[in-house]
């Protein structure tokens, strides 16, 4: 009986946890890095259409312009005075009758100046 087993001593730790939490950290890195790549991708796109609707907004207002300067010249063109108000009754456009440079007086024009103001009542 010199060599026979007496007894088995097992000596272990379970590390069935700490495995699962480890492929969980690596399961929620790999979930980060690609949220991390949807926002930055997201990111490129909103500055793209930012800086595609600025120059939207841009050639909107220089063909704005553009129709307000045709429409100034046309009006500066006419022969009788012409006077644009806004809603609040000011005055935002005036136009010289006759197109007569240098000072005023009857003769050099013929046509009179009336301004009407109209006031919701």
């Amino acid at each position: 009986m010199a060599h026979e087993v007496e007894s088995i001593v097992f000596v272990g730790q379970d590390i069935t946890h700490e495995k699962q939490l480890e492929e969980e950290v690596r399961s929620q890195a790999e979930t980060l890095k690609k949220q991390e790549k949807m926002l930055r991708d997201a990111e490129k796109e909103l500055v793209s259409k930012l800086r595609d609707t600025r120059a939207e907004l841009m050639g909107q207002f220089r063909e704005t312009e553009r129709i307000k300067n045709i429409n100034e010249k046309t009006l500066e063109d006419m022969p009788d005075a012409v006077i644009t108000t806004s809603s609040d009754n000011r005055i935002v456009f005036f136009t010289n009758p006759l197109n007569c440079s240098g000072r005023w007086n009857e003769k050099m024009c013929s046509s009179r100046i009336s301004v009407f103001s109209f006031r919701k009542s």
